[in-house]
Parts: C-alpha cells; structure tokens; sequence
C-alpha cells in the first residue's frame, strides 16, 4: 500500500468562472483492492488522456488537473474502481518524479551508477502548449552572443562572456544555451532540443532540458553539468525517452462522452 500526500484542487463553478481552493489530503492506493490486482504493484497515472502505468513510490508530489474554463476529464472506463487502478486512472496536472524512473540507467557501464537529475518532471499540456521551447531562447542568446562549435560534439553553444573579477561564479564553461544539431537528434514532433545552463548559487552550473514528449504531456529535467556532464545528455534522453514510451498505456479505452 502507498500514501501519498496530495493538494486537492477543489473546483467551484459560478458563472462561467472557475476558482480553485487547495487543501491537503492522503492519497491512499492498494493495488490489492484493484478488480484485477496489479501483478507489479502499479498504478495507473493520467496526464489528461495520457496514462502512464508506473510504481507510484516513485512519485513526490501530486495535485489535481488544472482545467480551462469548460473543459472536463475524460471519463475512466470503471469509475466504481479505486482510484489508480486500471479501470480508474487517478488524474494529475504533473508527475514530480523523487528518484530514477526505473531504476537503472541502462548497461553502459561508463554512465553514473546514480540517477543523474536533480528534477524530473512530467505536466499535463494541451497539444498546442509547447511548454518552456528552450529552443527558442537559443536564437535569442545568439543574437548577442557569438555561436561555438567543437565544445562538445553534436552541440553549437552561445555562452555568457567569462568575468575575470568573479572566477568563482562566472568562470564555467557551461553558462549559456546550447543546442543539438537537429540532424543528429531532436526532440519529438521534429522540435529542436536545447540545453540552457544558468549560474548556480553554490558555484558552477545547473542545466534544464524540455520538451513536448506526448501530445498531452510536456517534460522537463534537471541537473548539474558536474554530476552529467553535457556530452551523455543525447544518450541519456534516449534512455529516458524509450523508458516514458514503455511506460504509456497505448490506446487507453477511455469511455466515450
């Protein structure tokens, strides 16, 4: 059995308008009380009409879909089902994931032993949200700053300038936006996959990756150049990549309106 402790949006229409309250509650699931239990031990996750079957321990923080105005849920194929069992979806607006997706990174065996990212994040999108487009940023920081390439391979970057007066903040290789060389990898839907690396408080860098991976579902991650280096990020987001895909319930049977 799983507790999670999850803010309920609670939703009160009046006219026209939605507000939303948040309180605190336990989300309780057993996969035991499922009409067919789980042999894993899984639960069944929606991001809108996506559904992900993963182990929910996994999970941080939860909290309820954030609707439009008029827009509902689709509706599970069992509702009398707990929540979180197949027939009953139990649905989010964002997965917060606390540690490695499956539990390994793959059999190479040059790759880190731990899960690399700091934050690793699923959210409930329309298919015309793109999310953060970290691609688009980019072009922006190469209008100031001048492209290089042969940094790390695949990759041309557009770098904040180093300030002698400040080596312990300013003097990183990293700082700045870079971008994969679409020909060699990209993100789904033929978007352009960028890597923006920001000054860290504590010294150094801290990295973020995002895209759409579903056409309901934006991703981002995490992480410190330091601990992962940028040359493992096309490998790495493969890995991930194929993991969310194995972990889709394809053409889920939601019950039609």
């Amino acid at each position: 059995m799983r507790i999670l402790l999850l803010p309920l949006q609670i939703t009160i229409l009046f006219s026209g308008l939605a507000f939303s309250q948040s309180s605190e509650a336990s989300f309780t699931f057993d996969p035991q009380k499922c009409h067919v239990p789980d042999p894993e031990g899984k639960a069944y996750v929606a991001l809108r009409d996506t559904v992900f079957h993963i182990s929910i321990d996994q999970l941080s923080i939860l909290h309820d879909p954030v609707l439009r105005d008029g827009e509902t849920l689709p509706l599970p194929p069992d509702p009398s089902e707990p929540l979180g069992c197949k027939g009953n979806p139990l649905s989010q607006q964002s997965l917060l994931f606390s540690r490695n997706f499956n539990g390994k990174l793959g059999d190479r065996p040059d790759w880190p032993k731990a899960w690399p990212l700091r934050k690793f994040q699923l959210f409930s999108s329309t298919p015309d949200h793109w999310g953060v487009q970290l691609d688009n940023r980019h072009d922006k920081m190469c209008e100031i700053r001048p492209k290089q390439t042969g940094l790390v391979p695949h990759m041309t970057a557009c770098l904040y300038e180093k300030n002698p007066a400040r080596p312990d903040r300013y003097d990183v290789e990293e700082a700045g936006s870079w971008l994969i060389d679409p020909e060699v990898y990209s993100a789904p839907f033929n978007q352009r996959l960028a890597i923006f690396c920001m000054f860290s408080i504590s010294g150094g860098t801290d990295c973020e990756v995002g895209y759409k991976i579903f056409p309901t579902v934006n991703l981002r991650y995490e992480f410190s150049p330091k601990e992962f280096p940028l040359t493992e990020v096309i490998n790495f987001d493969k890995h991930l990549r194929a993991e969310l895909e194995q972990a889709v319930v394809k053409d889920y049977p939601w019950k039609k309106m």
